[in-house]
C-alpha cells in the first residue's frame, strides 16, 4: 500500500492553479512534477493542509480561500518609492519581483504601478486576496533523504 502524505515526506505533484476569474496561472501537467517536502511550508497554508492523507494516484480539486493561499492584501505592505532605489538600466513594470532590505533581512517586493520617478511596491503576494483551485494529481509519496544520516556502522 503507497504511503499517506504527512509531515516529512516528499512529495511529487501535477497541478494546475485556476484563478477566480477562470485564468490558468500556473500548470505543470506536460512537465515535470513539482516536487516538495511537506511541512516546509514551500506551498500555499491550505493547499498543504489539503494534501495531508492523500497518496501516490489520488486527485482532487481543492478551494482556497485567500487566507489559506496567498493571504488577503494589507494595504499597510503598500508604499511609493523613488525610482532611484532600483537598479539604474532596469526597466520597470508592474508584476515584477525585487528583493529589498528590511529590519528583517531581505524580503520579496513586487512593483505595483511605475508612474514616472515613482515606484508603488508591495510585499503583498500577486495572488494574495484571491481565491485559488487546485486540480491536484499526487505523482509520488516518499519518506524524505535524511541528509544528515550517519553512515551505519560496521
Amino acid at each position: 500500500m503507497s504511503i499517506a502524505i504527512t509531515d516529512g515526506h516528499t512529495v511529487a505533484i501535477h497541478y494546475s492553479l485556476t484563478l477566480h476569474d477562470g485564468a490558468v496561472a500556473e500548470d505543470t501537467r506536460g512537465g515535470e512534477p513539482y516536487v516538495f517536502v511537506q511541512g516546509e511550508r514551500s506551498l500555499p497554508p491550505g493547499l498543504e493542509r489539503d494534501l495531508v492523507g492523500l497518496r501516490a494516484g489520488d486527485e482532487r480539486e481543492l478551494t482556497l480561500a485567500p487566507a489559506d493561499g496567498f493571504g488577503v492584501v494589507d494595504p499597510k505592505l503598500e508604499r511609493t518609492v523613488e525610482r532611484s532605489m532600483f537598479p539604474t538600466g532596469v526597466e520597470l513594470e508592474a508584476g515584477m519581483s525585487f528583493g529589498a532590505e528590511s529590519a528583517h533581512g531581505v524580503t520579496q517586493v513586487w512593483i505595483k504601478d511605475v508612474s514616472g520617478d515613482e515606484v508603488v511596491v508591495t510585499q503583498n503576494h500577486p495572488l494574495a486576496g484571491q481565491s485559488l483551485t487546485y486540480r491536484v494529481r499526487v505523482v509520488d509519496v516518499r519518506e524524505a533523504a535524511e541528509e544528515s544520516a550517519e553512515p551505519p556502522s560496521t
